[in-house]
């Protein structure tokens, strides 16, 4: 092998080096880091639907205490002051 073979080898390597650590961080740029901030925006958007969603249970249950506690007030009632029979 003469110089200008070796030569040629050589830089055919550092090229295909070069060209593969450039598209690597080429992929990290524009690949990643915009995956990176799309997760972001809809880890944001599962928050706020998550916290929304708790805000609606909670309605629902505040709701469900005032009926329990209307019902438990009305057979209370009927417990003190039972209703006349027919016979009387």
């Amino acid at each position: 092998m003469d110089a200008t073979t070796t030569v040629t080898i050589i830089s055919t390597i550092i090229g295909a080096v070069v060209t593969i650590l450039t598209m690597f961080i080429l992929m990290i740029k524009f690949v990643k880091e915009p995956l990176e901030k799309r997760m972001d925006r809809l880890d944001s958007k599962i928050d706020i639907v998550k916290n929304d969603l708790q805000a609606q249970i909670n309605k629902v249950d505040k709701k469900v205490d005032d009926l329990y506690q209307m019902l438990l007030a009305y057979f209370m009632k009927l417990d003190n002051h039972p209703p006349k029979s027919q016979d009387e």
